[in-house]
């Protein structure tokens, strides 16, 4: 079934509708989708990359490392808990500015030399996992720093064989999207944390052990 569609008007002149909006650098989309928002970003942090590659091209590794980190990857990360992508295109294309980046920073083109080694000798965790962090640390105010909040709600029964103690219950989705927007995905995640993770009302100390468990599962 089609929605209901209307026409706003304001002094007798109709509104137009657009099909996205930009709001605070993010843009939403009608349908639900980000990837408007994310190819945007791509698209910016790669020629903001481009110039880097040009001005640094003889800088040390430690200078282009702290360039990207400073200056590219902050750009593929703003608001990332709330527009991280489900679809593995996307994922992948995000991962592929922070490839060409490891590759830069190194000098290092060839074909026979892995992406995966140079991103671990930089000390660069993958871009997803990092977003991942990011939703969890927003949920974990939401959690414990922001309630009463409407969105969360303690399961009345849980299993502490396979998850924690703090588990929340959320509604069953219907669609892809909304099975993967921030609320219900990261829930998922949450309740799967380990019981002395999820008690940590420290933010800092949060994020701490989110990136050592991380680290011990890679």
């Amino acid at each position: 079934t089609n929605p209901f569609t209307y026409n706003y008007s304001i002094n007798s002149s109709v509104l137009q509708t657009n099909s996205t909006y930009k709001y605070l650098r993010v843009h939403f989309s009608k349908d639900l989708s980000w990837s408007i928002h994310i190819n945007s970003i791509i698209s910016t942090a790669s020629k903001s990359l481009g110039y880097l590659q040009c001005t640094l091209k003889f800088a040390s590794p430690h200078l282009k490392l702290l360039a990207y980190t400073a200056l590219i990857r902050p750009k593929l990360e703003y608001a990332a808990a709330i527009w991280d992508p489900y679809q593995n295109y996307l994922i992948e294309n995000l991962e592929a500015i922070q490839n060409r980046a490891v590759r830069f920073v190194y000098s290092d083109y060839s074909s026979f030399t892995s992406v995966t080694q140079l991103k671990k000798r930089a000390a660069l965790p993958l871009l997803n996992h990092r977003r991942r962090i990011a939703r969890l640390s927003l949920f974990h105010r939401y959690y414990h720093t922001l309630s009463p909040n409407p969105y969360i709600t303690l399961r009345s029964h849980f299993s502490s064989r396979t998850g924690n103690t703090q588990q929340v219950s959320y509604p069953r989705p219907n669609t892809d999207r909304f099975a993967n927007s921030f609320f219900i995905k990261t829930a998922r995640d949450w309740n799967d944390l380990p019981e002395n993770i999820v008690q940590l009302r420290d933010l800092d100390k949060f994020k701490e052990a989110l990136i050592e468990l991380d680290q011990s599962v890679s």
